[in-house]
């Protein structure tokens, strides 16, 4: 090498003679006399400025020093195997056979250097490719086939020469190699340049460092290949000036990881045989997607965007997270995929089969069909996960087309991969049977208010035939009686686009069970904003089995069925702009008692988990009359043993939400709780410190005005239902305080003695309605003196500030004596909480 520096540098403009040596004997590329000279003429050996010429049937051997020539052409038959360094200035022809087990040096003295023909070329040391001198670039022919086994290949820029650029429109193999810039002084950018159907691939532990800032691989040609196919470690792959047409990127093993620094864009297809870290980084793919082995990680967002027909194949089926179709060209599913995230097509290309597509649910998120102009045709699978552990109704729809009942019944029976639980149903004729007369599956009818079993309908049963937009209350659980977390799935076709529309009517209350069609949540305000005909709010069957009502803010998950009220008999319909990306859990759009200046009662008992709940909501502008944009009606449960707990209008109207105005000092509001069970009933609140109008609440008998409890201090009041469909009728009186004032009982009870409160706010004492009792506290709690003229059954019960209990009821009978409860040592405010026939009364005991 310095040899051929120092030439250059001594004459660089020296007329050199430009002679042909043709290989006549094989042998050494040195022999030039004797008997059998390799070359003809002889008595030479060729220089830098000369051409060389190995025909058929001949070989060269080139030993450990330096050789030269300009040209250098190896015709078929014809073989070169130099171990020393084999230098060429201008171009290389190679239709033989050409092993190289030391340096190829292309120097580049003006214009191109090319390196060009079908033979077959190996080498194991090291390739250097200078850059030219006068203009040009290294150009590697179309039908070269090289191979380096090891070695580097060198991007050499000296300082008499420019810097080099190669072009490669052949079929480069660099096997544990590496391309590597070795720059001059002053050092320059040095760039490798795909051409149209051109290969590069670096198999072993071969790679394309970037060194020099400006060092740059273009890889964005027509047909051209950049393969990674290292055999372990890990490795950066190197990101081209603009795009990657075609990319393969494999391993031999599974321990080596290419990790990509930016965002992937590539013009043709990706294929994936190792393990690839995406970074978080999103990828363009304008062709195929062909994965065949490897773990992907840290994917994001992978878009399609190709003009024309796109694949997504390989042998093993691919977890998307983000999917987006921005081109024109179609998609196909060759082999099944899934998504975690969002799938959006943007663009009026297609997805279709014939395979399948997953959307994913779990517990930490389930994946969505975004708005989208493009078209699916493919079939999906679309699983939906239920985290409840307690068996009960839920209102479902499906977001498929051209499904049935036994799609949900049949599609999710276990199996041997997945044996924890799936979808019940009974009594509609399918894989379950039958539980006694147990139909699992009912509708609901508007003009009566009434729940019927499928079976009732058309294509009765299990072939009853789901529409897109319709609700259905189903029985959701592993068994008939236990539930367990458990992801169900829906298989077919998804709804897209704005022709979807559903028939509601207004012949009785106007309550229809509709559902969300697409797979994705909707927003309600969206959906009312051109549904007009609904009132502003819709209602969700929740856990608890009772409807709950939830207004503007609001989203509806995907398959979930709701209840709206319609005005008329009309048709509402659901457009793709109602689609939103917020995640929205089945069951759980929201919490409707979080209102400001609210305050919401839950009626349960302690025989199961059912429970109903009430909200007053006080603001200035609302009436005390059932207001139909204000106020929510009860709607009765499909399941039999749900307690019922409403307040009344003053029209007297059912309500699970009333709206009442703030402006007086007291407001008294009817109450019933109805008890489908004997058990102890518990009516607890929750939102008290948000009432900002009224600074105490109390329950009061309806029928002798006692008081029965005072919320503002006690959260919880429990009583005992003997039979089935006992009402209980109460007041719930909420008194707004003047300075000063404290919830006293003469303010409560409009003359009752019962003293809950000093003038302070400090409870020091406190007094049963009758006067027959006193509760103190005392070292380890509090005391209560009972004097009752004869025995007299009473509950006594404690409460932390949180309102859980912190001993066990005492239900005991009493006359002249006292009772010790002993209260938690730890440092704290408890209730103490006394239930006679005569009321209630509750103490704080500060600890």
């Amino acid at each position: 090498m310095k040899n051929i520096y120092l030439l250059l540098l001594l004459l660089p403009f020296m007329a050199l003679g430009q002679t042909t040596y043709i290989c006549v004997n094989s042998g050494d590329w040195a022999t030039v006399t004797g008997a059998t000279p390799t070359w003809n003429p002889s008595g030479t050996i060729p220089s830098w400025n000369d051409t060389v010429v190995i025909p058929s049937g001949f070989t060269v051997t080139q030993g450990s020093s330096i050789r030269e020539c300009s040209k250098l052409i190896i015709e078929s038959g014809g073989t070169l195997n130099n171990y020393g360094a084999v230098e060429v200035a201008y171009r290389a022809v190679n239709n033989g056979t050409w092993i190289g087990h030391g340096a190829c040096e292309f120097i580049g003295t003006s214009g191109d250097t090319v390196l060009e023909g079908g033979g077959t070329c190996t080498n194991s040391g090291n390739w250097i490719f200078f850059g030219p001198r006068t203009g040009g670039s290294v150009m590697i022919g179309p039908t070269v086939r090289a191979i380096k086994a090891s070695g580097i290949l060198y991007l050499e820029t000296a300082a008499w020469h420019l810097p080099v650029r190669v072009l490669n429109f052949g079929y480069i193999q660099l096997t544990d190699g590496e391309v590597q810039p070795l720059n001059g002084s002053p050092a320059a950018a040095v760039s490798w340049v795909q051409e149209a159907n051109s290969t590069l691939l670096f198999d072993g532990n071969g790679s394309f460092p970037v060194v020099a800032t400006g060092d740059t691989l273009v890889a964005s040609a027509t047909g051209n290949t950049v393969t990674e196919s290292q055999v372990n470690g890990s490795f950066t792959l190197i990101k081209p000036a603009t795009d990657y047409y075609n990319l393969i990127v494999s391993a031999n093993n599974l321990t080596y990881t290419t990790t990509y620094p930016g965002t992937f864009n590539i013009d043709g297809s990706i294929t994936i045989g190792g393990n690839l870290n995406f970074a978080g980084n999103n990828m363009n793919v304008g062709g195929n997607w062909i994965y065949n082995k490897g773990n992907l990680t840290n994917i994001n967002t992978i878009n399609f965007n190709g003009s024309a027909a796109q694949n997504i194949q390989g042998t093993l089926s691919t977890t998307f997270k983000n999917i987006t179709i921005s081109g024109t060209g179609n998609v196909a599913l060759q082999d099944n995929t899934s998504f975690t995230g969002v799938l959006t097509l943007s663009s009026t290309g297609s997805l279709n089969g014939p395979a399948k597509m997953t959307l994913v649910s779990n517990s930490g998120a389930t994946g969505m069909v975004a708005q989208s102009t493009g078209t699916i045709n493919a079939t999906f699978v679309i699983q939906v996960y239920d985290g409840r552990t307690n068996p009960s109704y839920q209102a479902l729809s499906t977001p498929v087309q051209t499904d049935k009942l036994n799609d949900w019944n049949a599609s999710n029976q276990p199996s041997p991969a997945t044996p924890s639980g799936y979808f019940y149903m009974s009594g509609i004729g399918g894989v379950n049977g039958n539980a006694g007369s147990f139909v699992s599956v009912d509708k609901f009818l508007e003009a009566s208010n009434t729940y019927s079993p499928i079976t009732n309908f058309a294509s009765p049963g299990i072939n009853y035939n789901l529409v897109q937009g319709e609700g259905l209350y189903i029985w959701v659980a592993n068994t008939f009686n236990s539930m367990s977390p458990f992801t169900y799935i829906t298989n077919g076709v998804p709804n897209q686009g704005d022709a979807m529309t559903k028939s509601v009517t207004h012949n009785s209350s106007g309550w229809n069970l509709i559902g969300n069609p697409f797979p994705c949540p909707i927003s309600w305000s969206s959906f009312h904003s051109h549904n007009a005909s609904l009132g502003n709010t819709f209602y969700i069957y929740k856990e608890s089995q009772t409807w709950v009502p939830f207004t503007f803010g609001s989203n509806i998950a995907m398959e979930q069925g709701f209840l709206v009220t319609a005005t008329a008999n009309t048709s509402v319909s659901f457009l793709e702009s109602d689609k939103t990306l917020t995640a929205t859990n089945l069951l759980a759009p929201g919490d409707p008692t979080r209102s400001d200046n609210s305050v919401t009662f839950t009626l349960s008992e302690d025989s199961n988990t059912l429970s109903c709940p009430t909200t007053i909501i006080f603001g200035g502008g609302y009436s005390p009359a059932y207001t139909f944009n204000e106020d929510n009606l009860y709607i009765p449960s499909i399941a039999k043993k749900v307690p019922v707990l409403v307040t009344y209008s003053s029209d007297n109207k059912n309500l699970i939400v009333n709206r009442l105005p703030d402006g007086a000092t007291q407001v008294d509001v009817p109450m019933s709780a109805t008890c489908n069970v004997p058990a102890k009933y518990t009516l607890s609140t929750n939102n008290i410190p948000n009432l900002s109008s009224y600074q105490c609440v109390c329950l009061i008998d309806s029928k002798t005005g006692a008081v029965l409890n005072n919320f503002s201090d006690n959260s919880i009041y429990t009583f005992i239902a003997t039979e089935k469909g006992q009402e209980f009728d109460y007041i719930v009186r909420f008194t707004r305080l003047e300075p000063g004032q404290s919830c006293s009982g003469n303010l409560l009870t409009k003359g009752n003695s019962m003293q809950l409160n000093s003038a302070d706010g400090s409870v020091v004492q406190a007094n049963s309605p009758d006067g027959n009792y006193t509760i103190i506290p005392t070292q380890y709690g509090a005391a209560i003196n009972f004097n009752f003229p004869q025995a007299e059954d009473v509950i006594v019960s404690a409460y932390n500030m949180l309102g859980q209990k912190v001993i066990n009821d005492i239900h005991t009978s009493v006359s002249e004596s006292r009772l010790d409860v002993a209260l938690p040592q730890t440092a704290g405010i408890y209730t103490v909480r006394v239930v006679t026939s005569a009321g209630a009364t509750v103490k704080k005991i500060y600890r």
